[in-house]
Parts: C-alpha cells; structure tokens; sequence
C-alpha cells in the first residue's frame, strides 16, 4: 500500500490507507530512496502524523511502513 505523502518545508504530512478488512496498528519505520538524510515518523501509533527530515526534496522519494491486523 502507498501512503499518502505531502512535503511542507522540513515536514512531510503522512496518513496511512484504508484497508478493507484490516486496522491499522502502527508506523513501522520510514526510509529515504536513492538518497541520504536522517528520518523520524513524529507518532508512531497515529494514521495521519509526520515525517521530519533536514531537507525535503519533491524529487526524491521516501518510503514508509505501516503494521496492519486483520479485523475480527
């Protein structure tokens, strides 16, 4: 799944897709793309949250993780 990610200065907005049959639990991790720089995911345990970096550059790509449980 791909998250929905929006880049604000030195902040990238982060919310996690709704999966059919599944809740989301928690942010896994966060990496950068083909380049270098350091990464937080500001709340772990929220769908919408954050990401801060240095820099942010449209051109380049981040990658985040999401944990999901499948609802009983």
């Amino acid at each position: 799944m791909r998250a929905t990610l929006e880049a604000n200065n030195n902040h990238v907005a982060l919310t996690a897709p709704t999966v059919t049959g599944y809740r989301f639990v928690c942010w896994v991790g966060v990496t950068t793309n083909g380049w270098v720089n350091w990464v937080n995911i500001e709340h772990y345990d929220r769908v919408s949250t954050n990401i801060w970096t240095i820099t942010v550059d449209r051109q380049r790509a981040l990658s985040a993780f999401a944990l999901y449980v499948r609802a009983v």
